[in-house]
């Protein structure tokens, strides 16, 4: 899946803002929400850089990383470390 906004179009939105256009009619333009718009903005705004995709799972373009995910991201890197269970674990659990 292709995402919407390339970092060319992304960098043509900032420049149209800069220019005064509104929000709206840049949305409609690049086929995208207002408020995406307004984000990506708001952004540049905060910190004067172009925002940039966020690449890291190519079947999630654009989506932020919510804490669930990060905490099952980071709990499977630690599993693969060490399996968590004492060396001498027969498989029987004790309850």
């Amino acid at each position: 899946m292709q995402p919407k906004l390339t970092e060319k179009s992304i960098r043509y939105i900032i420049r149209q803002l800069k220019k005064g256009r509104g929000t709206k009619i840049v949305a409609e333009e690049m086929n995208v929400a207002q408020r995406h718009v307004q984000r990506l903005w708001e952004s540049y705004r905060k910190t004067g850089t172009i925002p940039v995709l966020r690449q890291d799972d190519p079947r999630n373009l654009n989506r932020p990383m919510t804490w669930f995910r990060r905490y099952w991201m980071h709990a499977a890197a630690d599993q693969k470390e060490c399996s968590g269970r004492p060396e001498d674990y027969n498989g029987t659990d004790i309850i």
